[in-house]
């Protein structure tokens, strides 16, 4: 039954269709484990007032009810900043995940004191960390995509712990390699692969991506990191095996959390009528 799909959910793809990605239990239970083992106490009264569709929404969701936590239900409009606070306030809220930039919109000048925020979807900076650190106890940066089950790797930014996007989770593994899937050697740049159980099925009825994305892991005969997914991040190694995120090789931005893939932009472009070429 593990094996058993629990969720799909779709991301953007560079060809203008949007992929899905296919989350088994067994992944889902994976970061289940990650979060309550890396979070402890400061895991409880959990903010939910993101889009369902978004994946840190089975941080807020699905993952609290599995653990026995309160989830708190934010019903207003998440652009409304003074309404949040007071949902933060009146729900005694524990436990907030969101985005930097949406973080920054509504947590400074607000009274509640949050316990643990937790803060993925796009590069945390050290202005975002000094702005929020006065309205929360602790501060987590998460980094992961969703093919690997919302989160692979977490940083505590404050108080600090840990340099870059931090180490794994437990039971996956972080593999920094050169174009021909050789190991880089510590301080030099490489791309990101990720293996270990928070890796998922793979793309739904995408056999091609899935052989481009999701292959052999040549470094392993552990079934449970059979595979690797490539990422497309560029990432180095520090000396204490803390990982620092480099940036793209290819054409993908973050826009408030979100993935926005420009190729995906530029063909849309030239399928309308009149349009010999774009460049985004």
């Amino acid at each position: 039954a593990l094996a058993n799909l629990a969720y799909i959910i779709y991301t953007s793809g560079t060809t203008g269709q949007p992929k899905g990605v296919m989350l088994t239990q067994h992944n889902v239970l994976y970061y289940l484990h990650a979060l309550t083992s890396q979070l402890g106490d400061k895991y409880r009264n959990i903010d939910f007032s993101s889009n369902y569709c978004f994946d840190l929404s089975v941080t807020t969701t699905l993952c609290p009810l599995l653990a026995g936590q309160t989830v708190c239900v934010y019903e207003g409009d998440i652009l409304d900043a003074a309404a949040f606070r007071a949902h933060l306030s009146a729900a005694n809220v524990g436990f907030v995940k969101t985005t930097p930039s949406l973080a920054m919109a509504l947590l400074p000048g607000s009274d509640a004191q949050v316990d643990a925020l937790m803060l993925g979807g796009e590069a945390l900076t050290e202005q975002a960390i000094a702005a929020l650190s006065d309205h929360v106890n602790a501060i987590f940066d998460e980094y992961g995509p969703t093919e690997a089950t919302v989160g692979a790797m977490l940083a505590q930014a404050y108080p600090r712990l840990h340099q870059g996007i931090g180490k794994a989770y437990p039971n996956v593994n972080l593999h920094v390699l050169s174009e021909s899937l050789q190991p880089m050697p510590i301080g030099a740049p490489g791309e990101l692969y990720i293996s270990g159980l928070g890796v998922a099925r793979g793309y739904l009825n995408r056999p091609e991506l899935n052989a481009e994305r999701f292959i052999d892991n040549p470094f392993s005969h552990d079934p449970a990191h059979s595979k690797l997914y490539k990422t497309g991040d560029l990432a180095r190694f520090l000396d204490n095996g803390d990982l620092v995120y480099l940036g793209r090789n290819d054409e993908q931005v973050k826009i408030r959390g979100y993935r926005v893939e420009l190729g995906e932009i530029a063909a849309a472009i030239v399928n309308q009528q009149g349009v010999q070429n774009a460049v985004v």
